[in-house]
């Protein structure tokens, strides 16, 4: 890791690379997306495993607060893929 910086676009488009990398569902959740990002930037640790690949089931019974965060990050998550790709709009071309 060292202290190399690396650019946000970099960061995603590294992980964006990954199949179904856009997916989200029960199986292609949120832990995965985080890991998928930090695993492709070569930034992923054992200790970031354990923080990140948490039971969040049990996590959220122990933390009702942590359930409404959750549920803002998944919200927001939408909205963005909404004014990145429209909500079932056609998305415009680029001029030159």
């Amino acid at each position: 890791m060292g202290d190399s910086k690396i650019d946000l676009a970099t960061f995603i488009s590294k992980g964006a690379k990954s199949p179904n990398f856009w997916n989200y569902s029960t199986t292609n959740n949120c832990q995965l997306f985080c890991k998928t990002l930090l695993q492709s930037n070569g930034l992923y640790t054992k200790e970031l495993n354990d923080f990140i690949m948490q039971d969040v089931d049990e996590l959220f019974k122990e933390s009702p607060l942590a359930q409404k965060i959750a549920d803002g990050i998944t919200n927001i998550a939408g909205r963005v893929d909404s004014l990145l790709n429209g909500a079932g709009k056609m998305k415009c071309k680029r001029t030159k």
